[in-house]
């Protein structure tokens, strides 16, 4: 760790309506855990959800897309998670990296992108959620350090364009666990995940629609995916916002990311 690295603090509270156990529990058991709304109903109306939900107006393009598609907008931030401290620390700012044969659209190369506003990278939401899945992941491997990657996303359909969550198709992202977090969705239908074992057998099939329904998967076990976007026939445009964070074991972030990127 860096000793200027900046601390993400621990929120101790109420906010969230499952135990880090009984998730990893069902993790262990089938793979993977489907939870209908992390969040209790009071942190949803809270000042804290709504900042947290709003920031997704303020993502960027993704000009890193090989299909030329102009549906999607992003931000991407890095941590690590000192089992030492129990401390999260945000990362300097770097690129975002998976290997060809994981993203067969995208990768294979750096993909640069704009950091997380600082005043959500220590909202109460976000290092709740952090700090959560931090817990799981301990309940599932036992205490270890994590290097940690969060990208916020938005997927933006009109009648001229169609909106893919999953551009490269069936795939896994090459991390030890993923978990995505529903923010919201707009005037759509379609966007259905299906969560598939390595054979590539579907399992389960979900469309998230409520506020922090969340969709945790191991990655190494799992292939997964999301069905494109259709547009509500009254509508002009309209969106799905959800929140991604891949867990990597700090073990082997030279293998999987800066051996290739030769860092």
């Amino acid at each position: 760790m860096n000793i200027n690295q900046t601390a993400i603090q621990k929120v101790e509270s109420n906010m969230i309506n499952t135990s880090e156990k009984s998730v990893a529990c069902e993790i262990k058991s089938a793979h993977y855990a489907h939870i209908p709304q992390l969040f209790t109903e009071d942190t949803l109306q809270s000042a804290s959800w709504q900042s947290f939900k709003k920031s997704w107006l303020n993502l960027m393009l993704d000009n890193y897309m090989n299909d030329n598609g102009k549906y999607r907008y992003r931000r991407f931030a890095v941590f690590n998670y000192s089992d030492l401290n129990k401390c999260i620390y945000v990362e300097p700012k770097q690129p975002y990296y998976q290997a060809l044969y994981h993203n067969t659209l995208n990768g294979g190369i750096p993909r640069h992108y704009e950091q997380f506003e600082e005043h959500i990278l220590h909202n109460a939401i976000f290092r709740n959620i952090l700090y959560y899945l931090v817990d799981v992941c301990t309940e599932l491997q036992g205490p270890d350090d994590w290097f940690i990657e969060a990208h916020q996303m938005h997927i933006h359909c009109t009648k001229n364009m169609t909106g893919k969550p999953s551009p490269e198709g069936i795939h896994r992202d090459g991390r030890d666990f993923v978990f995505i977090v529903f923010i919201d969705r707009k005037n759509i239908s379609g966007g259905q995940t299906t969560v598939l074992d390595l054979n590539k057998i579907p399992l389960t099939h979900v469309t998230m629609l409520q506020e922090s329904e969340t969709l945790f998967l191991d990655d190494e076990k799992l292939f997964h995916g999301v069905s494109e976007l259709e547009l509500d026939q009254e509508a002009d445009c309209g969106y799905r916002n959800v929140l991604v964070i891949a867990f990597l074991s700090k073990a082997k972030v030279n293998e999987v990311i800066k051996k290739p990127l030769n860092l």
